[in-house]
């Protein structure tokens, strides 16, 4: 048996090395496509914003859903029920950037035409092995008050306080993870010392604040935050000539020099996640960047989150603000538990309002909690309802889009409130 052995020059081995490269960019470069697709919504009192936001998400997600996904189905047989099955289908697709090319308003509706770039994210998987680690929580974003409104021009961008929770929103949304509320009208820090402590309470019963919006919006998570600093500055450009004389870059290149215009800019943001159940606060990130340009300021008014916004130095370093808080809410809350209300109870059926929408499917067998005492918040110093040991098993056996039929694992009977108490489940 003859051996063929072959030897590698440096250059062929620099060579080889350049061609590995090259082959694995163009295989990174295949993955990525450019896909359109259409958004619609209903305007509601003439609220034209949040019909535009809520187009925009369908588009993304019409987009996620054509860009490839997975179909995921299972079959399960009860005595009672019959054969029961569960579809579902999950995106495989990661939007990493998104443009509004065409918007249109016909008998009060809005809609939308995006084109977006998306990137296969298989290789992105879940650390977490219980079921309700695949369930989508459930978010809402609040108000961003501005602690320095003065360090707006008159001339400026515009819109932070809500633009920023909405920017939020997409992005969770777009992650698969999420479903998502707006609820960027509503100021949880009226005393911005008090930040990131919610202290506000709902008028009307004396609630406090989290425990409002966990009711009204039926959301597990909220996002908040307080803009810090939005200061912009100038720094002189001059030049230094003999004899002491000193000029501005501008004076010396033009017979007619104009205003300084700032070209120095800050960006410093807190950025809060609290649990509405617990009260708890989850999370606080600061996020303090400077940049240096030529121009920190628009020529003419510019709202947040439009193309020109987007465009702008300052607008990308908002963008990556959005980005790196999106990645770190995911990753917290990849592994919490889900929460679940029980909608009706029918003989042994347990009917909870999570279904297809929150990735709930047939066959999970989920471990139950429920709040059984009363005590004390240490975050917002208001009493909640604390959740102690796992008290049952719950099987999924039916599912519908918006709920879910369960039945226990044990023989136990639950009694919960109906449409009022909450059970967390792992």
């Amino acid at each position: 048996m003859k051996h063929l052995l072959i030897f590698f020059t440096p250059r062929m081995t620099i060579l080889a090395g350049l061609l590995f490269i090259f082959s694995s960019t163009i295989l990174q470069a295949s993955t990525i496509k450019r896909l359109e697709a259409i958004g619609t919504a209903v305007i509601v009192d003439n609220n034209t914003n949040q019909a535009h936001f809520e187009a925009y998400q369908d588009a993304l997600r019409n987009i996620a859903l054509q860009a490839g996904s997975q179909v995921h189905s299972s079959t399960s047989y009860n005595s009672n029920e019959g054969i029961s099955d569960s579809i579902q289908i999950r995106s495989t697709q990661n939007i990493q950037s998104s443009e509004v090319i065409s918007e249109t308003i016909n008998d009060g509706i809005l809609t939308l035409a995006v084109v977006a770039t998306v990137n296969d994210n298989n290789k992105v998987t879940q650390g977490c092995d219980f079921p309700a680690s695949q369930y989508r929580k459930k978010i809402a974003a609040l108000f961003f008050p501005l602690q320095h409104p003065e360090h707006l021009n008159v001339v400026d961008y515009y819109g932070f306080e809500q633009g920023i929770g909405q920017a939020l929103l997409q992005q969770l949304a777009l992650s698969g993870n999420f479903l998502t509320k707006d609820a960027t009208q509503i100021n949880a820090f009226t005393d911005l010392n008090s930040a990131p402590y919610i202290q506000a309470t709902n008028s009307s019963d004396g609630r406090s604040l989290l425990s409002s919006i966990k009711e009204e919006f039926g959301v597990q998570y909220v996002v908040s935050g307080v803009i810090r600093d939005l200061s912009s500055t100038t720094i002189k450009n001059s030049l230094t000539l003999p004899f002491g004389i000193s000029l501005s870059r501008d004076q010396f290149v033009s017979l007619n020099p104009q205003p300084e215009k700032p070209n120095q800019r800050n960006l410093v943001i807190d950025i809060y996640l609290h649990d509405t159940l617990t009260e708890e606060l989850l999370s606080k990130h600061r996020y303090s960047y400077s940049i240096d340009k030529t121009t920190v300021l628009p020529d003419k008014a510019t709202a947040f989150a439009t193309k020109a916004f987007k465009k702008s130095d300052f607008g990308q370093l908002f963008d990556k603000v959005i980005q790196q808080e999106t990645q770190l809410i995911s990753s917290l809350l990849a592994c919490r538990p889900f929460t679940m209300k029980i909608l009706q109870q029918k003989d042994h059926y347990i009917y909870l309002n999570a279904g297809q929408n929150t990735n709930v499917k047939v066959g999970d067998i989920v471990t139950m909690h429920y709040a059984d005492k009363e005590g004390k918040s240490f975050d917002t110093n208001s009493r909640a309802k604390q959740f102690g040991w796992p008290k049952e098993q719950l099987k999924i056996i039916k599912v519908f889009p918006s709920y879910s039929i369960a039945t226990s694992t044990s023989k136990q009977v639950i009694h919960l409130k109906k449409n009022s108490d909450y059970i967390l489940v792992w």
